[in-house]
């Protein structure tokens, strides 16, 4: 049986790490587990010890900052593949020129599965359009929304193919509003809004945290790691007492009932898995107005979707939301299921 070494996990819980996370377990239980190898330049990967578990195998390299042994490590991981083989590479931008340099040499197939649709930093943009355009064609390409494609591949995926979750793990439960809002201390008559995933400058959770002392009559809460000390010093330093960080959970479904409501502060994305957990809870969503035009249509067209602008809170419209999850009366939606994610980039992998 062929073999998929698969690129680009990292050790936070986020995005992209659980939408492979569903994909390799789903091959797991089709395939022979060992023909599955994730390859990573961190110590240690989100999910690693369910991996082991199933018999997936998981590789450290060094990482990138050790630039030789980084090279070498890769050099040699490729080295085995033969040409049945599919390297699968998640990718936010095309900046890591040394693992697309060496993926375009390889004898084997590649697929590239691009999740962003932006960077900030010039010397990224740079770094991105250039590797874009030496690296343009070294196999099938899979985008996740629109604006991914334009970002990530020029317009020129192969396929398009949207982001899914496991929508059981994310229906409103009552038992799990009630027992998250104990257990966080939060008043029952409080308005909570959440604000899903990695704390870091890409999300920006900062601007969403300096508009926070404008609503003292709700409680925000940040569920996520934070990347990096500096900006963790930042968002905390300029918190107002309305804002409770409670860091990465792993049920975030449960949290989910908890809440009110939950904002994006990101300028960008490639495809918003947040929102779409969100609105399978029954909860609104607020996205900064930069990027809501370029929301997947089943998010932008959802009519619980929502730019965010100076004073866009509706309290009565949350009140209103909060008296029917109180009651227990959210139904249950799978609009955004994860089965027609799997089915897809399963066809796309046999056919790669």
């Amino acid at each position: 049986m062929n073999r998929i070494y698969v690129f680009g996990i990292t050790s936070a819980k986020g995005g992209i790490e659980s939408l492979m996370h569903a994909l390799l377990l789903d091959l797991v239980h089709k395939r022979d587990a060992s023909s599955l190898i994730i390859v990573s330049s961190y110590p240690t990967i989100a999910f690693e010890e369910e991996y082991l578990q199933h018999g997936v195998q998981v590789r450290h390299i060094p990482a990138r900052t050790n630039k030789k042994g980084y090279k070498a490590a890769l050099k040699a991981v490729f080295s085995e593949m033969d040409r049945a083989d599919l390297a699968y590479l998640n990718l936010s931008t095309f900046c890591n020129w040394t693992l697309l340099r060496i993926a375009k040499k390889a004898n084997c197939k590649v697929l590239l599965h691009g999740h962003n649709a932006h960077t900030e930093k010039l010397a990224k943009i740079i770094l991105h359009r250039i590797g874009r355009t030496l690296y343009a064609s070294p196999g099938t390409k899979v985008a996740v929304s629109e604006s991914c494609n334009k970002f990530m591949f020029d317009g020129k995926a192969d396929h398009v193919v949207y982001n899914g979750i496991e929508s059981n793990r994310f229906y409103f439960n009552l038992k799990d509003r009630h027992a998250v809002r104990q257990e966080l201390k939060l008043d029952e008559d409080r308005i909570v809004v959440g604000c899903l995933g990695r704390i870091s400058p890409e999300k920006n959770q900062l601007e969403l945290v300096k508009k926070a002392s404008s609503y003292p009559d709700i409680t925000f809460l940040f569920l996520g790691a934070f990347m990096g000390d500096a900006y963790e010093s930042e968002v905390r330093s300029s918190a107002s007492s309305n804002c409770i960080f409670i860091g990465q959970v792993d049920d975030v479904g449960r949290h989910l009932s908890a809440l009110d409501a939950i904002v994006m502060p990101s300028k960008y994305e490639g495809f918003p898995l947040a929102a779409a957990e969100a609105l399978t809870n029954g909860l609104p969503v607020y996205v900064l107005k930069e990027l809501y035009p370029s929301l997947p249509a089943p998010i932008r067209d959802n009519p619980k979707t929502y730019p965010f602008e100076e004073k866009a809170f509706n309290l009565a419209r949350l009140k209103e939301n909060k008296a029917i999850r109180d009651a227990g009366q959210v139904e249950h939606t799978c609009e955004y299921d994860i089965r027609s994610f799997l089915d897809s980039m399963e066809a796309i992998i046999r056919e790669a």
